[in-house]
């Protein structure tokens, strides 16, 4: 009998946020998208839980009070993953492209030679003094005037 190799194809949206920057199989684009988007899913969840929130207490809520809040939790939880995946929202994409930004620069610096080998650098940048012209001022004695 021969077993095929499994193909493990990992879709970021499937991992927790706890694995996502583990995972070797993401590209860091990837990941970033990922990350940015359960965020604003978190962002949305406080958003609409505020919003749903009853300005009244009410004795017409049937039920106990902790099986309607804890349902409450789960749709509110639902609804803002929804949105957030649907990408209507928008601010998961703002993110994603400064954070796609700094990821380019950072990887960028990180390509450059460092500056070890120049003496001068070595005890941190030189900074350039102005030279300073001697004063042709009289000081005065206390309590004398001139």
């Amino acid at each position: 009998m021969e077993i095929s190799s499994l193909n493990r194809n990992v879709a970021a949206g499937n991992l927790p946020l706890e694995k996502l920057a583990g995972s070797s199989q993401l590209s860091e684009k990837e990941k970033i998208a990922e990350a940015t988007r359960q965020f604003e899913s978190v962002l949305l969840k406080q958003i609409l839980a505020q919003g749903q929130k009853p300005m009244f207490q009410s004795k017409l809520m049937v039920g106990s009070e902790s099986s309607n809040a804890i349902y409450q939790d789960m749709m509110t939880q639902q609804l803002a993953d929804r949105i957030s995946r649907t990408g209507s929202f928008g601010f998961a994409k703002e993110l994603q492209t400064q954070l796609d930004h700094e990821n380019i620069k950072h990887h960028a610096s990180a390509k450059l030679k460092p500056l070890e080998a120049d003496t001068s650098m070595q005890h941190g940048p030189s900074i350039p003094v102005a030279p300073v012209a001697k004063s042709t001022h009289v000081h005065g004695q206390p309590g004398k005037r001139i």
